[in-house]
């Protein structure tokens, strides 16, 4: 399942930069065109799907509740960064890995290692996003360092699975969003009790906790 493997699906990885490109320039027309991560999702979706040019591709996509706590992380990461396109870049590079792997799945590129690896991804990201709501409803002590460290744990997990699938921008990608809300400063910023991040942390709080009852996170 090597990258340079043209009969495979998972070699629309090394074609993936001309259409994720494409998929950019289409989601920022003008500063006056408001961001929306379900939008975004649902155009990365078409743009891949195309490329594999497969009638029985599932859908893809990201939901209401999801493009809402996507659209909460954006706010935050703008206002914290104080750069709409460094926040935009952010989201959609959280978009893209979930809906790459999506599509590596339903056409068996992975092989049994790495669905064990993605079972142990999935249960550590649970672990992660737990830890996260405890935190903020001050049921554990906050800890920077600790949130910090489950996402690292999360993302190395996670590269063990794409790394014969995805291009090692790809990687990179994944490194800018942990090494962003990994940063034990800005997980310390929007903790804070009287800071400006308190009441849409909150919002993701909800959101993950109907995700975890769902089963989804």
């Amino acid at each position: 399942m090597a990258e340079g493997n043209p009969k495979e699906p998972g070699n629309v990885a090394n074609g993936e930069d001309s259409a994720e490109g494409a998929s950019e320039n289409g989601a920022a027309s003008g500063d006056q065109q408001q961001f929306r991560a379900q939008s975004l999702g649902l155009r990365i979706q078409k743009k891949w799907a195309g490329k594999l040019a497969k009638k029985d591709v599932a859908k893809i996509f990201i939901d209401d509740q999801t493009g809402h706590l996507l659209d909460v992380l954006f706010s935050i990461a703008k206002d914290y960064s104080g750069s709409k396109g460094q926040a935009e870049k952010l989201v959609k590079h959280m978009i893209k890995m979930p809906i790459k792997i999506g599509i590596l799945y339903r056409h068996n590129q992975f092989n049994s290692d790495e669905l064990s690896q993605a079972e142990n991804f999935r249960e550590k990201f649970h672990v992660a996003a737990r830890t996260f709501v405890k935190m903020y409803e001050g049921k554990m002590t906050f800890d920077a360092q600790v949130l910090a460290n489950n996402l690292r744990e999360c993302r190395d997990i996670l590269k063990l699975v794409i790394n014969n699938h995805l291009t090692p921008k790809s990687h990179d990608r994944l490194d800018h969003v942990v090494a962003f809300f990994g940063d034990p400063e800005f997980l310390t910023a929007v903790f804070l009790k009287d800071g400006p991040y308190r009441q849409r942390l909150g919002e993701i709080v909800t959101e993950c906790h109907q995700l975890m009852d769902q089963g989804i996170l």
